[in-house]
């Protein structure tokens, strides 16, 4: 108990900033609550009263006076609850909801890489599950604790002066109540951690299939994943049970020290009556009011088992809300005041894995305004290079400069505003081509989407039935490679950059398409500096340099006319293509 209160105490304090926003909600659930533990014990007293004026004494005209006074309470009780209610329930809403959006943003924020071996069924889980276990942590937790103590010692109070043997009888059950607790808490603390880890590996590995519905749909292996998902679900099947089964034997344990509590109440407050040391309407008043002392020391007992849960979610939570980005800002940042797009990489060593370096001692420079395209063997280097200039990944050695700055000395959304990215597989949102088309810019409008949309050759948006309001589907599915390819186009084109990268742009589409493609680009880039990558000759005819790659080295540089015209390894690259007639006139 002692270690798991040094490993709690820290992440509630972690997390105790959260409170501070609803400070004032939360000053307002206590004193509701304890307005309604005072009103619990009027109305207790209330039928004592009842009992041996009326029931016992017989004096039937002051009945319609008390009926009246306990009516109103009852009323005024079951309104304090209501409000209570919907209050703790904002309080939590809001708790959780300032959780889960630091959380997402931190996420979102964090560059490839920083987050090794966490997929997005495992985040997911933490967003939603453990944001609740953090809630009950710094809030729902302590808040009932510190409520069923002060109803456990009002109660208290109250028993004593109502009768002190008959409390002393009542409390004889709680020191075996609180040790029982104690181990049992401890064996589901145990299976709370077994449970959880079976249900993010389940939760993983559905957002994993789920979104592998082409491979499995072209492989026809659905039987086979629906029986791995049915072992998984299984074994976190097993594991819930086996919390679940533990915190019910503790409620069955506190069910059962509360029978024997009630069965030993009985027997005394029997023999107390039959001698006369109290009267029936004092021993019913004792035995609400034990019932009212019960149900906090069940709650404190069964809160333990809750709050080592939630200390695990919330460990987990601040993990990853303290894992801390691979790429960082610059605490000064260093201010450009035009960018003319100098791009250099010099003496870049850079590898996924820091021991198997992708670049090593690699150095390569592009003028303002050049079109420079990088070509070679998948590996070999291309797409790691576009990564580095957007700053996504920072090199292990060497620097890369942008007008002759190390890029870690600027501001990372200053130089991302600085460079255009236009990819192979280009992201879309299950939004509207409109709102696809100025992310990132909701301050633009139609007007301006048009008029990108234009020059990226997008006219197909003109047939698409609501046109720009139209929904492209999850991933763009509703549109065309090369309707996609388009739509990222004109985003980029919305946002005018001194670079432009094309990685792999027109991969995904037919001959025709890139035609088109290339000749929106063509009218578009104009003084841009131009970086692209491609395996398409066609896409790096009109290049101003061609920078070959092999085993991430440089091992041939020069235009396309001169590459061609030699028995360069471009040449024999692009061999097939040449072939085929790839060459352009």
């Amino acid at each position: 108990m002692t270690r798991w209160l040094k490993q709690t105490y820290p992440l509630f304090f972690r997390f105790a900033a959260y409170l501070r926003p609803v400070r004032l909600e939360i000053l307002a659930c206590i004193a509701l609550d304890l307005i309604a533990a005072s009103l619990g014990l009027w109305i207790l007293s209330s039928i004592s009263r009842i009992i041996d004026d009326v029931f016992v004494g017989g004096n039937t005209a002051i009945l319609p006076t008390y009926l009246f006074r306990y009516g109103s309470i009852i009323f005024i009780a079951a309104g304090i609850e209501y409000g209570l209610t919907r209050l703790n329930t904002l309080v939590t809403e809001k708790i959780e909801l300032a959780l889960q959006v630091d959380l997402f943003r931190h996420v979102l924020s964090l560059s490839p890489g920083s987050l090794p071996n966490r997929g997005p069924g495992e985040i997911l889980s933490h967003l939603i599950s453990d944001a609740s276990r953090v809630e009950y942590l710094v809030y729902s937790g302590p808040l009932l604790v510190s409520i069923n103590l002060v109803r456990a010692v009002a109660y208290g109070v109250l028993l004593l002066s109502l009768n002190w043997q008959l409390t002393l009888c009542a409390l004889a059950t709680l020191p075996f109540l609180a040790l029982s607790s104690g181990v049992m808490s401890r064996m589901i603390r145990k299976a709370g951690r077994s449970s959880r880890r079976f249900s993010v590996w389940r939760s993983s590995l559905t957002t994993e299939r789920l979104g592998a519905g082409s491979l499995i749909q072209t492989h026809c292996t659905w039987e086979a994943e629906a029986e791995d998902f049915r072992k998984a679900g299984l074994r976190a099947q097993q594991a819930e049970l086996r919390d679940t089964s533990l915190q019910a034997a503790l409620a069955l344990l506190t069910e059962g020290v509360g029978a024997a509590t009630s069965l030993l109440l009985l027997t005394v407050g029997a023999l107390q009556i039959a001698g006369h040391h109290t009267t029936v309407g004092a021993f019913v008043a004792f035995a609400g009011s034990v019932g009212s002392l019960i149900l906090p020391s069940k709650n404190l007992a069964r809160s333990v088992g809750k709050f080592h849960r939630a200390a695990i979610g919330a460990q987990r939570f601040a993990d990853i809300l303290d894992t801390p980005s691979r790429v960082k800002n610059p605490q000064s940042p260093r201010i450009l005041k035009t960018v003319v797009g100098d791009l250099a990489l010099e003496n870049v060593r850079f590898g996924y894995d820091p021991d198997t370096p992708v670049l090593n001692n690699f150095n390569l420079k592009i003028r303002p305004g050049e079109k420079v395209a990088l070509v070679g063997a998948s590996g070999c280097g291309k797409s790691t290079i576009t990564r580095l200039l957007l700053r996504l990944y920072d090199p292990q050695a060497g620097c890369v400069k942008l007008d002759g700055v190390d890029l870690r000395e600027l501001e990372i959304g200053f130089l991302r505003r600085s460079v255009n990215l236009v990819a192979q597989d280009p992201v879309l949102l299950n939004t509207s081509i409109l709102a696809n088309i100025t992310y990132g810019q909701p301050e633009l409008g139609a007007i301006e989407a048009w008029e990108a949309a234009e020059k990226a050759g997008a006219y197909f948006i003109n047939g698409v039935p609501g046109r720009l309001a139209a929904r492209v589907g999850p991933d763009g599915e509703r549109l065309s490679g090369g309707q996609r390819q388009r739509i990222a186009l004109a985003r980029a084109l919305l946002r005018p950059a001194p670079v432009m990268i094309l990685d792999e742009a027109t991969a995904a589409i037919d001959s025709e398409g890139e035609a088109l493609f290339q000749e929106a680009i063509g009218r578009t880039t104009g003084v841009q500096t131009t970086l692209i990558v491609a395996h398409r000759l066609s896409s790096i005819q009109k290049a101003d340099r061609i920078i070959v790659l092999e085993g991430g080295h440089i091992v041939e540089s020069g235009g396309p006319a001169r590459l061609l015209g030699s028995d360069s390894r471009f040449r024999q690259l692009f061999a097939a293509q040449i072939d085929s007639g790839a060459v352009a006139a």
